[in-house]
């Protein structure tokens, strides 16, 4: 009769298990009820850091087996950073990296952010499909978006695309919350929250689209103000759908028009196939349905400008709150940074370093409280933008500061997160000095996630957990 009550009690224990489950790590408490967005490779919840442990490129994925090997150091990984990380120095991994979820999340389509209890992130799509000539194949360029509760616990595979995905935002409108990217030629929302919704087409057809995001990444808090209307084109022109109740009116009859970005409610596009000229609308405070078309302003002799963001500043109300203002916006053209205010002339920035060496091939990855963020495949920068606006000269000349100097960063993407304090970045192991002072030769070429402080006064991080004892001990 024991051994029958043993028995019962082990398989009641064994149902309790299988209902209430078992987090993969420690629990924690989410106490802001908007969604947190650093970027596509951290989320930080209050100091516990959510990221890709490493990068892995999709591009070298051929197989089921590849992509095992690849999870065994490109997964989901959490640490604590509110308590000593315990690396030994700048380029000793932490020794609490705890693995949240094996699914790959360092690839080139990442994509995460946390709402409540749950941390949503993309993998490589692992669904097997047909290629053009009827071969079973991997596409593993097409993304798969899982969410799980903070602990690990809950995972749900919720989508799965069928096209490569160009875009995806998480974006909020009317108190809900949806995903909403380019699949292909689909522009699809998902609503999300306590429970996640059935996809919803709503439009086809599409050429470009251009989606804002609704929150400050240094400021969990703070939600951007936006129109509500998404804007995409077709072979007829500009439209704009309203994102909760997808009602969709054309805007500008204009067939050649292609949306490159957005921010907030200003929109950048081009216009014309051979000879494009680009432009940007500021919809700030105009709902009309002729919203574009009123607002539209030409960059005069500039076409496929790039690396596109606004230039934002804090500025003290009379009531002690903070305002943010948008003075212009800075672009890439031709390998030259610009800034650009709000109906005036581009100023054209030349870029140099702390010798005086110009800084060439960079890529701009923040700008944030008139500072704008800098990588080259050596480094990390900043550069001050206060007073770029004053004065009439077409240029100027400014110095970046060196925030970390790097044997080689992962540029190719933009895989970059920001919290406010730090960049988070993925880079190769840097060499380390022997008894002799001299380099040691690193032969793991996986780009593993670092951090460096932007005030500039701290060395870099790993945070990525490699398996080389001597970068663990």
């Amino acid at each position: 009769m024991k051994k029958l009550s043993t028995l019962m009690f082990v398989c009641l224990m064994g149902i309790v298990f299988l209902f209430t489950g078992c987090g993969t790590v420690d629990p924690i408490v989410n106490n802001d009820g908007n969604v947190i967005y650093n970027g596509n490779s951290v989320v930080n919840i209050d100091g516990y850091l959510y990221y890709a442990n490493s990068f892995k490129s999709y591009k070298d994925l051929s197989s089921d087996k590849d992509y095992n090997e690849a999870v065994k150091k490109s997964y989901l990984a959490r640490v604590n950073a509110n308590v000593n990380l315990e690396a030994k120095t700048k380029d000793h991994s932490p020794k609490k990296v705890e693995k949240v979820a094996p699914e790959l999340a360092g690839q080139e389509n990442g994509f995460m952010f946390a709402l409540g209890d749950y941390i949503y992130y993309s993998t490589p799509n692992r669904k097997e499909g047909k290629d053009e000539n009827g071969k079973v194949t991997h596409f593993y360029n097409y993304i798969a978006l899982y969410r799980s509760k903070l602990n690990g616990d809950g995972k749900n595979l919720f989508y799965t695309a069928d096209a490569e995905v160009s875009q995806i935002e998480v974006l909020k409108a009317n108190d809900h919350y949806y995903i909403v990217m380019l699949a292909g030629t689909k522009l699809i929302k998902i609503q999300i929250g306590n429970n996640i919704g059935k996809p919803v087409t709503l439009a086809e057809n599409v050429k470009s689209v251009a989606l804002p995001e609704t929150y400050e990444k240094n400021n969990n808090a703070t939600s951007l103000n936006w129109n509500s209307y998404i804007f995409y084109t077709t072979d007829a022109g500009v439209y704009r759908i309203g994102l909760v109740d997808g009602s969709s009116n054309c805007v500008y009859t204009h067939k050649d028009v292609t949306l490159i970005d957005r921010h907030k409610d200003v929109l950048f596009f081009t216009e014309g196939e051979k000879t494009a000229t680009t432009y940007y609308a500021d919809l700030t405070g105009d709902d009309s349905k002729n919203a574009l078309i009123n607002n539209k302003t030409e960059l005069a002799g500039l076409s496929s400008i790039t690396d596109i963001n606004l230039i934002s500043v804090k500025n003290s109300t009379q009531n002690g709150e903070s305002e943010v203002s948008d003075l212009g916006f800075t672009f890439i053209y031709n390998s030259n940074l610009y800034a650009c205010k709000f109906g005036q002339t581009p100023v054209k920035l030349t870029i140099n370093d702390s010798e005086g060496n110009a800084l060439s091939g960079f890529h701009v990855v923040e700008v944030a409280e008139g500072v704008v963020y800098l990588t080259t495949e050596t480094g990390v920068f900043k550069v001050d933008l206060n007073g770029i606006f004053s004065g009439v000269d077409s240029t100027r000349s400014l110095t970046a500061k060196t925030l970390a100097k790097m044997t080689k960063v992962y540029v190719e993407t933009n895989l970059i997160s920001y919290d406010g304090k730090y960049l988070y970045y993925f880079a190769n192991l840097e060499g380390l000095e022997d008894e002799n002072g001299e380099i040691e030769t690193v032969e793991d070429e996986t780009y593993y996630l670092y951090r460096v402080n932007i005030s500039g006064t701290e060395d870099y991080q790993l945070l990525g957990l490699t398996d080389s004892e001597d970068r663990n001990s």
